[in-house]
């Protein structure tokens, strides 16, 4: 409820849009996997932290509806690492049960070409 009146507000959704234009940009994020790296050569990485580098693999675009009517465009970015276990099957009670290892990154906000 707070971040919908938030996003009534011109000079929220301003300064919103300006940050995430920060985010966005290639050189920043650049900046931000530097750090990153630099983190895990020093050992500075939270305890039972393992940094992984993703690779990228496909991107779906959906849409979520919020209960006023508004829709917000969501695009799922799904990757792969070498530091993932593979995939594997195992027999159970006459079929067979899947395990698909799956790392989650928290949601960030982000623009396409469309803004």
């Amino acid at each position: 409820e707070r971040l919908q009146r938030s996003m009534r507000d011109p000079r929220f959704r301003d300064m919103f849009s300006d940050y995430v234009d920060e985010i966005s940009d290639p050189k920043h994020r650049g900046e931000q996997e530097q750090y990153m790296r630099d983190l895990e050569t020093k050992g500075e990485c939270p305890k039972n932290t393992v940094l992984l580098e993703p690779s990228p693999g496909v991107c779906a675009r959906t849409a979520m509806k919020f209960a006023g009517g508004s829709t917000q465009k969501v695009f799922v970015n799904i990757c792969y690492s070498e530091g993932l276990q593979e995939i594997s099957f195992e027999a159970r009670g006459g079929g067979q049960m899947v395990n698909i290892p799956m790392v989650m990154s928290r949601p960030r906000p982000d623009k396409d070409k469309s803004g």
